[in-house]
């Protein structure tokens, strides 16, 4: 195998390095999510969802993002990821039927927002879902929803 050493060397000393913890300021983004895994959280290993996304551009394009969503028990954290789903087409009225369906989701286009609180001193980046900008997949709704029209034929 020739390798052009020299070549090699003079585009890699012109490259300037790409910060992977490049901020990304806050505002409305479009995205492409390309992965939604079940795990469990590092701290205390409760099941959460982490969403991988891909902003598409036109500013920062193809910078990853993650988010992260706890499943609890807690009505308030349940009704705030309800809403969150809502956003994007989810409208089951069960978790684990978005965690069925989560694949249809995969290289789906999305709006985010991206926004910064402070508590404590402590500043924390959110990313909250704006809207699915691609059509919903059908197999994401309840079945009273995606009914098929030609069960109604009366003949």
């Amino acid at each position: 195998m020739a390798i052009n050493w020299q070549e090699l060397d003079n585009v890699y000393e012109q490259s300037e390095v790409d910060d992977f913890k490049t901020e990304i300021p806050d505002g409305f983004y479009e995205a492409l999510i390309v992965n939604i895994a079940l795990e469990e959280s590092k701290r205390d290993a409760t099941p959460q969802l982490k969403w991988e996304f891909i902003i598409t551009g036109p500013n920062y394009a193809n910078k990853h993002l993650w988010k992260y969503s706890q499943l609890t028990p807690n009505p308030e954290s349940m009704k705030w990821l309800k809403g969150e789903l809502r956003k994007i087409g989810f409208m089951g009225e069960k978790i684990s039927g978005f965690i069925n369906t989560a694949n249809f989701y995969i290289d789906k286009t999305v709006k985010l927002n991206l926004k910064t609180t402070e508590r404590n001193g402590h500043k924390r980046q959110g990313i909250y879902f704006s809207k699915l900008l691609d059509e919903v997949p059908a197999q994401t709704q309840p079945k009273s929803q995606t009914a098929n029209f030609q069960d109604d034929i009366p003949f």
